[in-house]
C-alpha cells in the first residue's frame, strides 16, 4: 500500500506543478478551451487517485473543482482564476498532510471552494453598491458562511426601498445595509440583504421576482443544485487579463513558468536506482584510471611493442568516451528543471500578498535551467526564507515607495544560471537596502558580537547568525531570528557560498553559488608541501614557471608581473604552513580569474591534468570550506579537491584585516 501511496503522491505533485504553471501563464493571456480541457483532465486524474487512496477530503475538493471546470468548458467567461488557484492550493495542502482536514480546516467539506471565506470576501469587492462591506464587515461575512446564509444586493427607484424592506422582513429576509437616494445623491435606493439557505425553497417565488430586477446581484450563493443552479456571476470575478488584476494580485514578468507537456514516454524509477547506476559508472571510471596508471608505469615496455601500445591507446580512448557518455546520460536522469522551484517561490509570494498591503512583481530568469534533483529538493526551504526576508524587510509598502519616488509595486528578481560546474542563483529586490551601521548596532545590542566588524561582508554575514533579526515585532513571516541562519547552514552543507551586496535606498542582492552535483570534473593535480591536491580548471587561465616571473611586494600584498600588469598571488605552501620559506625561485604559478579579478597561486609541482570523480565531503570537513570534495587516485590514495576561489576570498579578507591593523 505504501508503494501505491508514494506513486499517487508523486503523480499528484507532478500534476499540481503542471496546473500551477498553467495558472501562472494564464495571468498574462486569455484562457482557451485547450487550457480548460487540460485542467479538467488533470483534476479528474487527481480525483480518481484520491478515491483509490481513500483521500476523502482531497477527492471532494477535486470533485467540486471538476464540476466548476465542466461549467467553464461550456462558457469560458465563467473561468475564475482565483477560485481554481485556491482549490489547487487546498489540494496541495491536503496532499502534504496525507488528507488530514485538521491541517486545513477551511477546506474540510465538499463545498470547500464556495465556503472559503477569504475568497468570498474578495468577491464582495465586485459588489456594485456595497463593496466596502467586505473590508468593514469581514467577520459578519464569515458568520454568514458558517450559517450557510445567502446574500444579495439590489437597486430600486428612489422611494421604493422603504416599501420593499417591509415586505422582505415579513419573509424573514434581513436587510443588512440600506442606502437611500437622498443620502447617495442619485435617484436610486440600494439594499444589501441576506437569508438562511434552508429557507430558499419557501422563498423561491419572491427570489424569482427579485432576480428579474435589473439592479439585482447575488453576492453569496451556495450551489445546492437540487434547488437552484448557481448564477453565473455568483462567485466569478471578471476574466483575468494582464490589464485587469486586483490590487493584491501577483505579477509575473520575465520567463514564463510553463510546464512542458510533450508526448514523451515515461518510466518512473526510484532515485536510489539512478544513484546506484551512477556510482557503478564512477567505479568503472576509477578502474579506468587505475588501468591508465599501470600503462604509464609500464610505458617503457609498451613503447618497444608499438602495435600493442597503439591498440591499448585506442581502447583507452574509447573507454573514456563511453564512460563520459554513460555518466552524462545517467546524470541527466537526476536533473530536473528549476521551473518547479520557481513555482514554489511564486506560491510563497502569492500567499504573502494575501495578508500584506504590499504590491510586488516577480521576475524569473532561467526557468529552463536543469539541476540535480537532490539539490532542487534541498534548495526550496532556504530560497523561501530569502524571499520572505526580502518581502518583509526589504520591499517597502506602496505609500512609502511613492513618497520615495519609486514605483508603488516592488520588484523581486530571481535568476538562475548554470555553468559547467556550478549553479548560480541571484535574488534581488529594489527595496530599502541594508544599513550596515544599523546591523552592527543591532548585533552589539543583542550581544551576538563584542567588536564591530571592519569588513563589509563580515557585517552582512551577521544576518546569518542564529537569533539575529532587525524586526521590531514578530510577525507570521519573520522577526524570530530564525530562517537566515538556516539558509547559511544549508548552503554551506552543499559546499556552496552566499554573498550579499546592498545599497541603502536602492535594494539588496543575494548571490548564491553551488556545485551542480557530484560529477566528473576536469582538474589539475598539484603538489604542495609533498601533498597532492586537485583543482577544477574552469577558472584557469595559464600555468607559468616561476623562474620566468618577476615578483614584488606592496605592503602585505604579494604581486607578480603578468601580461604587463601586477597581479596578487598566494603561496599555497605558506597558506597551510606559514613557517615555510617562500618559493619564488622554483615551482609553478597557476593564474586564475574569478569574475573580473585575476589572481595567482604558487604550487611546488604540476602533477597532471585529468578527469576525477568528485564526491561530497563528510560533515567532519565542512569547517575547512576550501576543501570542496574528495576523489580517489589510481594508486588508491585519497585526493582532496580544493576551491581556489574560496582560498582567494578567505586570504583576501585576512589581508584586508591585516592592512587595516
Amino acid at each position: 500500500m505504501d508503494d501505491f501511496l508514494n506513486d499517487f503522491i508523486e503523480e499528484t505533485t507532478d500534476i499540481i506543478s503542471k496546473i500551477n504553471a498553467m495558472l501562472t501563464d494564464l495571468r498574462s493571456r486569455p484562457v482557451t478551451i485547450e487550457d480548460m480541457n487540460a485542467l479538467f483532465r488533470w483534476v479528474h486524474t487527481i480525483k480518481g487517485g484520491a478515491g483509490m487512496m481513500d483521500f476523502v477530503n482531497t477527492k471532494n475538493v477535486a470533485h467540486t473543482l471538476e464540476n466548476d471546470l465542466a461549467d467553464c468548458k461550456k462558457d469560458l467567461t465563467h473561468f475564475n482564476h482565483k477560485k481554481v488557484q485556491t482549490a489547487i492550493d487546498c489540494i496541495d495542502e491536503l496532499l502534504s498532510a496525507h488528507d488530514s482536514a485538521e491541517m486545513t480546516p477551511q477546506f474540510n467539506n465538499k463545498d470547500c471552494i464556495e465556503n472559503n471565506a477569504s475568497e468570498i470576501i474578495n468577491d464582495f469587492q465586485n459588489a456594485k453598491y456595497f463593496s466596502e462591506f467586505a473590508s468593514s464587515f469581514s467577520d459578519y461575512i464569515e458568520l454568514m458562511l458558517t450559517q450557510k446564509s445567502l446574500c444579495f444586493e439590489l437597486s430600486l427607484k428612489a422611494g421604493e426601498a422603504e416599501k420593499l424592506i417591509e415586505k422582505l422582513e415579513k419573509f424573514k429576509i434581513d436587510v443588512i445595509q440600506k442606502e437611500f437616494a437622498i443620502d447617495n445623491g442619485t435617484n436610486e435606493d440600494h439594499l444589501l440583504a441576506s437569508f438562511e439557505s434552508s429557507s430558499f425553497t419557501k422563498l423561491k417565488p419572491i427570489i424569482d421576482k427579485l432576480e428579474k430586477l435589473p439592479g439585482f446581484q447575488w453576492l453569496l450563493m451556495l450551489n445546492n443544485g437540487a434547488n437552484k443552479k448557481m448564477p453565473s456571476n455568483a462567485f466569478d470575478s471578471p476574466p483575468q487579463t494582464a490589464q485587469a488584476e486586483d490590487v493584491h494580485s501577483l505579477a509575473i514578468i520575465g520567463d514564463r513558468l510553463v510546464h512542458k507537456t510533450e508526448n514523451v514516454e515515461v518510466v518512473r524509477v526510484p532515485l536510489e536506482r539512478v544513484n546506484d547506476s551512477l556510482n557503478s559508472v564512477w567505479e568503472i571510471f576509477l578502474l579506468k584510471n587505475q588501468l591508465s596508471y599501470l600503462l604509464e608505469q609500464n610505458k617503457a615496455y609498451l613503447r618497444n611493442h608499438g602495435d600493442l601500445w597503439q591498440e591499448i591507446e585506442k581502447i583507452d580512448s574509447s573507454l573514456s568516451r563511453n564512460i563520459t557518455e554513460m555518466e552524462s546520460t545517467i546524470m541527466s536522469m537526476r536533473m530536473s528543471p528549476i521551473n518547479g522551484l520557481f513555482l514554489r517561490m511564486e506560491k510563497a509570494v502569492r500567499q504573502y500578498l494575501q495578508t500584506s498591503n504590499k504590491e510586488i512583481e516577480v521576475a524569473f530568469t532561467g526557468a529552463d535551467v536543469e539541476i540535480d534533483k537532490k539539490l532542487l529538493d534541498i534548495l526550496g526551504e532556504p530560497l523561501i526564507h530569502m524571499i520572505r526576508n526580502a518581502m518583509d524587510h526589504g520591499i517597502e509598502d506602496p505609500v512609502n515607495r511613492t513618497k520615495l519616488g519609486k514605483n508603488k509595486k516592488g520588484l523581486l528578481k530571481l535568476k538562475a544560471i548554470s555553468t559547467s560546474d556550478k549553479l548560480i542563483m541571484e535574488l534581488t529586490d529594489d527595496g530599502k537596502g541594508i544599513d550596515k551601521d544599523f546591523i552592527t548596532q543591532k548585533a552589539l545590542a543583542k550581544g551576538l558580537i563584542s567588536v564591530a566588524p571592519t569588513n563589509e561582508q563580515e557585517v552582512y554575514q551577521l544576518l546569518f547568525m542564529p537569533g539575529f533579526s532587525t524586526a521590531e515585532k514578530v510577525t507570521e513571516v519573520s522577526g524570530r531570528g530564525v530562517g537566515m541562519d538556516v539558509v547559511k547552514k544549508t548552503i554551506d552543507s552543499l559546499g556552496g557560498e552566499i554573498r550579499i551586496t546592498s545599497q541603502v535606498g536602492v535594494g539588496t542582492s543575494f548571490h548564491v553559488e553551488l556545485p551542480l552535483s557530484m560529477s566528473l570534473v576536469s582538474s589539475v593535480v598539484v603538489a604542495v608541501n609533498r601533498n597532492q591536491y586537485a583543482m577544477a580548471i574552469n577558472n584557469l587561465l595559464e600555468v607559468l614557471s616561476c623562474d620566468e616571473l618577476a615578483f614584488s611586494e606592496n605592503r602585505n600584498d604579494k604581486i607578480f608581473l603578468y601580461r604587463e600588469k601586477y597581479v596578487s598571488y598566494f603561496d599555497l605552501r605558506q597558506v597551510y604552513h606559514p613557517e615555510s620559506p617562500p618559493m619564488t625561485n622554483t615551482g609553478f604559478m597557476l593564474v586564475l580569474q574569478f569574475n573580473d579579478v585575476t589572481v595567482g597561486f604558487l604550487v611546488d609541482k604540476i602533477i597532471r591534468h585529468t578527469d576525477i570523480v568528485v564526491k561530497e565531503m563528510t560533515p567532519l570537513f565542512l569547517k575547512n570550506e576550501e576543501v570542496v570534495g574528495v576523489s580517489i587516485q589510481a594508486t588508491g590514495a585519497p585526493l582532496f579537491v580544493l576551491s581556489p576561489e574560496k582560498i582567494f576570498k578567505k586570504q583576501a579578507i585576512r589581508k584586508d584585516v591585516k592592512n587595516a591593523a
